[in-house]
């Protein structure tokens, strides 16, 4: 079957977040949208959209700022090539 390459619904949001952020649609220091928007326009439900921000996170592609919900894409994302 064709769908047996296709990557998990996480990580193909991971994936074009960091297109996003890479083309400068997501400027480094930007707040990302909320995990519900981000969801809606994705087509994919929060549990989701939490795996591919902790991902991100986890792998330096954003940040989140202490007290805040909203996260934060990384001053660093230059590099990233």
């Amino acid at each position: 079957m064709a769908n047996d390459d296709t990557p998990p619904k996480y990580a193909q949001v991971v994936g074009a977040i960091k297109h996003r952020i890479e083309s400068g649609s997501y400027p480094a220091g930007s707040l990302l949208p909320s995990e519900h928007q981000l969801g809606a326009e994705f087509g994919v439900s929060r549990p989701t959209i939490v795996k591919a921000l902790g991902e991100l996170r986890q792998d330096g592609w954003i940040d989140t700022q202490q007290g805040r919900s909203e996260e934060h894409t990384s001053e660093l994302q230059s590099h990233h090539d």
